[in-house]
């Protein structure tokens, strides 16, 4: 709320208010739209008295920052996770290394459960997931390229309520570095992300490893490890793993929160793929151990920063702030039902309106049942000067009927006026219209888009030839046409126009030779505001 304090707000604000109360005013021609001045008129009335109250009163705002501690759980994920620690896990697949819970999920079904209950039971409980990948678990590349595709599509039925975060762990030995007191220890490329790390993409986040694993010390084993877990990278890469591993993460609802590189042991127990990279690129095979450990586990993070905000608010609005708040609301909400309602009633004609010009011909029934549906609005219309003399202005009862008896009686409007443009002539019985009225028509279009209040009336005749009924028919038609040309070439919306075929009434001349019958046969378009 400290930008309703800036000077600026307020003049915004100010001009917001005054703007809606005139837009309150005009007319609208669908239900919703007017509602949206009354709204804002009292929106913005509500803020400018909120502005008023906070110059008034400040709230006190207090910011503290700690670390928390909280217990994770970490699942053990992945095509290899069964297979290389699950002698390191005891009853049923749960180990406690420092105090963290370790689990091995084989299913879909058996993550999922063990989720539910974490939330059900332990809600304050962090859970965590653990993808890890033996470069030598197989014995080319194509098989741990078929390990990693298999268990997305074993896992592409598990749906969870938000992602899971999960760190990806590469294991190699990439240097003799050890530590002294406990060998079997790995060498990690940074510590275990937490679960609110940023999101990364799996070939960003290996990269971002890569750079952490030479950091250390900067000897010769931090120049070692680099190279070694160079070698992965590119080994990955030209493998398509790094593909795969990026469909996984992006396809599952697994968060990747970061990737780690595990320098540990002194091999691999058997040559794989990752070693047959390694000949063929290098001439060179990687060492080979005589027994293989379970793979370490790093430690889960355990502290959580926190921000804690207290806010402390000045006494509640005064009675006078709560009565003039309650004024506006009031007096919004009834001229907002107000002008709902005239625009109801607007929308309604419009629609009306609007069926009259799209049908056809052919649909003299509807026509009638339209007709009739105008003659009574236009009857409630009458009634409506009478009913609201209170709020002339937001009913619009006048010019909605004004609008109706235009459409209803045309004739009545265009009489001693002068016509704004004329087509002609027509061939006889076609309401095709005529060569080259094309650059008349075109020159109508930029008069007719100025004036937006203004409707379009457009008049059909015909000769005396045929009877009244084909007449009538022809010189519609004939306006017809006219209108869907312009329509289609000035962007002018069709219920604007009005049509009336006049047929053979109102001749320009008389109808006794061939020529003075083609005078008659054209079009006339009035513009009545």
């Amino acid at each position: 709320m400290s930008v309703l304090k800036h000077p600026a707000c307020a003049l915004l604000l100010w001009s917001t208010f005054l703007i809606a109360l005139f837009a309150c005013t005009l007319r609208y021609t669908h239900p919703l739209t007017a509602f949206l001045p009354w709204s804002t008129g009292a929106l913005s009335g509500a803020l400018l008295l909120r502005r008023n109250y906070l110059a008034r009163r400040q709230p006190v705002i207090t910011t503290t920052t700690s670390d928390e501690t909280r217990e994770s759980v970490v699942f053990i994920l992945g095509p290899w996770a069964k297979t290389w620690f699950s002698g390191a896990l005891e009853n049923d697949g749960i180990q406690f290394v420092r105090g963290k819970a370790w689990f091995l999920v084989s299913s879909p079904a058996e993550l999922t459960r063990h989720l539910h209950r974490l939330e059900s039971q332990h809600p304050e409980v962090i859970p965590l997931s653990f993808f890890p990948l033996m470069p030598d678990a197989h014995a080319t590349s194509a098989l741990t390229y078929s390990q990693i595709t298999m268990w997305k599509n074993t896992f592409a039925s598990l749906s969870l309520d938000k992602p899971l975060p999960c760190t990806f762990a590469l294991y190699g030995q990439m240097s003799a570095e050890r530590h002294a007191q406990d060998p079997d220890v790995a060498i990690w490329s940074s510590g275990f992300p937490a679960a609110d790390a940023p999101q990364y993409g799996f070939c960003e986040a290996l990269t971002a490893a890569l750079a952490n694993i030479a950091c250390p010390g900067g000897n010769h084993h931090a120049l070692r490890r680099y190279a070694i877990a160079s070698g992965l990278h590119d080994w990955m890469k030209d493998a398509r793993l790094h593909h795969a591993l990026d469909t996984l993460f992006s396809t599952l609802p697994l968060r990747l929160n970061g990737v780690l590189l595990a320098d540990y042991g002194s091999g691999f127990i058997r040559h794989g793929a990752w070693s047959s990279w390694c000949e063929q690129n290098y001439g060179l095979l990687p060492g080979l151990a005589a027994s293989l450990p379970t793979p370490p586990l790093p430690e889960p993070p355990s502290i959580y920063r926190t921000t804690k905000i207290t806010r402390v608010d000045p006494p509640g609005l005064s009675v006078g702030y709560k009565s003039a708040f309650a004024a506006i609301l009031i007096c919004a909400l009834g001229l907002m039902t107000v002008s709902g309602e005239a625009a109801l009633r607007a929308w309604q004609i419009a629609q009306l309106m609007n069926g009259l010009s799209v049908t056809g011909e052919s649909g003299v029934q509807e026509k009638a049942h339209l007709y009739t549906a105008l003659e009574q609005e236009k009857r409630q219309l009458t009634s409506c000067h009478v009913a609201n003399r209170l709020w002339p202005h937001l009913h619009h009862c006048e010019t909605l009927e004004r609008e109706i008896a235009l459409q209803l009686h045309p004739e009545s409007y265009i009489i001693g006026r002068a016509a704004a443009g004329i087509i002609s002539p027509f061939a006889s019985s076609s309401a095709t219209l005529p060569p080259g009225q094309e650059k008349t028509l075109a020159s109508l279009s930029l008069p007719l888009r100025r004036d937006d209040a203004a409707r379009i009336v457009i008049v059909g005749y015909s000769d005396n030839t045929g009877s009244e009924e084909q007449n009538n028919m022809l010189s519609e038609a004939r306006a017809r046409n006219v209108r869907d040309w312009l329509v289609n070439h000035s962007g002018l919306p069709a219920a604007r126009f009005t049509l009336y075929g006049a047929g053979a009434r109102h001749p320009l001349a008389n109808n006794e030779s061939k020529t003075e019958r083609a005078k008659n046969r054209r079009v006339e378009i009035f513009i009545v505001k």
